[in-house]
């Protein structure tokens, strides 16, 4: 009994964790400290409580991995399978959706549907290999990104190496860091965007 508690007590703190973060990707992508906040006509409430923000997605891969590490630890390669499909049916739908539905529906109705299309199909082929991985529209990009994650450590689990994960994530989000937001620094690029990256090390 004393261990039923104690595992819904665990349960109840992921859900309460997963709230918080769903508001803080809300307060992201809906700017809500866009208007408040001036410095020297700079939005600077809302530079800070964006970056303060973006816990949630590494918070979310945390959650994601504590759960479901035993089932991988028990038999990778299935558990990885049964896991990532599903996601990626999701993603692929999505993707698909969105490279065929135009966005612009004036520029359809003036100049025709092919015309609004090749636009966009355009943009994506300028980062093939980061369109490969975000999909037909970006706001699922962190399904591949935990599918690919899920399937890493499938391996290190099945080649008997689970202590290398953790060096290797650390290795990964440094490497995502020093292309990402120290990247104007270091001059360092990526074919992908480094959210992957470091959603990745996670």
């Amino acid at each position: 009994m004393q261990q039923a508690i104690k595992k819904s007590e665990k349960i109840a703190s992921f859900e309460l964790a997963r709230v918080i973060a769903l508001v803080a990707i809300i307060s992201i992508h809906c700017q809500l400290f866009m208007d408040y906040g001036y410095i020297d006509e700079e939005p600077w409430l809302n530079f800070i409580t964006n970056q303060a923000a973006r816990f949630a997605v590494p918070l979310f891969f945390l959650i994601a991995g504590y759960l479901i590490y035993p089932k991988l630890n028990a038999a990778p390669y299935k558990t990885a399978k049964d896991y990532c499909i599903p996601l990626m049916v999701i993603w692929l739908v999505w993707s698909i959706i969105h490279l065929l539905l135009p966005f612009n529906l004036g520029v359809v109705a003036e100049q025709g549907y092919l015309v609004e299309r090749q636009g966009y199909w355009q943009y994506l082929m300028q980062a093939p290999l980061n369109s490969l991985f975000e999909g037909g529209l970006v706001h699922l990009w962190f399904i591949p990104s935990l599918a690919i994650a899920v399937l890493m450590i499938a391996w290190f689990v099945d080649n008997k190496c689970r202590r290398l994960i953790i060096p290797f994530a650390a290795i990964i989000y440094v490497y995502g860091l020093i292309a990402g937001s120290y990247g104007v620094i270091t001059e360092v690029a990526t074919p992908i965007f480094t959210r992957m990256v470091l959603s990745l090390a996670s």
